[in-house]
């Protein structure tokens, strides 16, 4: 793993891959770089996601080109 991921879990946190982390929550933030959230979404979130979860952005530049399209159930 990271050091960031080492010292979350000094912390006293719950570390997880994205599948997993998507799995557990109810809200999605996505915080990858555009270039590679398309690729993300599609392989570990949009699996994952549960009815009715909430996905976010910090951009939405690929909201606005339909590189993503989450489904209807998907706030």
């Amino acid at each position: 793993g990271s050091k960031s991921a080492q010292k979350a879990v000094s912390a006293g946190l719950k570390v997880m891959n994205t599948a997993d982390a998507v799995k557990n929550a109810d809200i999605a933030m996505i915080l990858v770089n555009d270039e590679k959230q398309a690729a993300l979404y599609k392989s570990e979130i949009a699996p994952n996601l549960k009815s009715g979860s909430v996905l976010a952005f910090a951009h939405g530049f690929n909201i606005h080109f339909n590189q993503i399209v989450p489904k209807d159930d998907i706030d």
